[in-house]
């Protein structure tokens, strides 16, 4: 190609690692371009300095004879794990390891247009009340339990999640993270637990992780048990300008 000539497949090249790359300009860059990068390429790096996740609010499912009922006890804010942000190093790309894969939900595509635009908007996906509303699209984890909490969080980009289970919840049982995203992205999260007096790992004690990729709208699931000492933090990780939005669920 001489200096004067223009190349469209360049221009498509630098819109994909910008926010707001589309699927349709994914499709286009394949076309110009030829086959997707191997399985494992660097995506763009998350902003070093994300905003805080938002919490909108605080949900109780309780089960009685079979049917789950909704006690809204409210909280709305900002939730940073006690203070500490997370390690700048781990931040700025997901590490490459094979790490479990979540399952999808299968959810209707009106749906799914919903959460994008809700958080495109700058707010929660609307997770809490959509799975309300539909008992039968919840994950199965979740649908026949003795007792339940369960908070909501959204975010732009990397960020912590302060995590506030209960005094029951402490004592074991299980947690399940429900991720939707605003864009198709991979993304992470690793849940952390504060290390107990007899504990020498360091403040923050490993307790799960898992990874996957997402279509717009869907949503990942994903559910862990857990003994004594319930997690306390969960570090969501993504490209930067990816809107996220996350349930975690503590349960028997």
């Amino acid at each position: 190609m001489t200096g004067g000539e223009h190349d469209p497949a360049d221009d498509l090249r630098r819109r994909l690692y910008a926010p707001g790359a589309s699927a349709a300009d994914v499709a286009r860059y394949r076309t110009l371009a030829g086959p997707e990068p191997e399985p494992g390429t660097a995506a763009p790096s998350p902003d070093p300095r994300p905003d805080p996740p938002a919490r909108r609010r605080r949900t109780a499912l309780l089960a009685a004879g079979g049917l789950l009922t909704a006690l809204a006890v409210g909280a709305a804010g900002i939730a940073v794990a006690g203070g500490r942000g997370p390690d700048p190093a781990a931040t700025r790309t997901p590490p490459a390891v094979a790490v479990p894969v979540q399952t999808t939900l299968p959810i209707e595509v009106a749906a799914r247009v919903g959460f994008v635009r809700a958080l495109a908007s700058g707010g929660d996906a609307g997770l809490l009340q959509f799975f309300l509303d539909n008992p039968d699209a919840r994950p199965d984890a979740i649908r026949t339990i003795s007792r339940a909490a369960s908070d909501e969080y959204h975010g732009t980009g990397s960020g912590t999640i302060a995590l506030e289970p209960s005094a029951l919840a402490e004592r074991g049982g299980r947690m399940t993270v429900l991720v939707v995203l605003d864009d198709a992205a991979k993304f992470e999260w690793r849940a952390t637990r504060l290390a107990q007096s007899n504990d020498r790992s360091g403040p923050e004690v490993p307790v799960d992780r898992r990874s996957g990729l997402l279509q717009p709208g869907e949503v990942g699931t994903t559910t862990i048990a857990y003994r004594s000492g319930a997690p306390t933090s969960l570090l969501v990780l993504v490209g930067e300008g990816v809107r996220w939005g996350a349930v975690v669920v503590f349960t028997d």
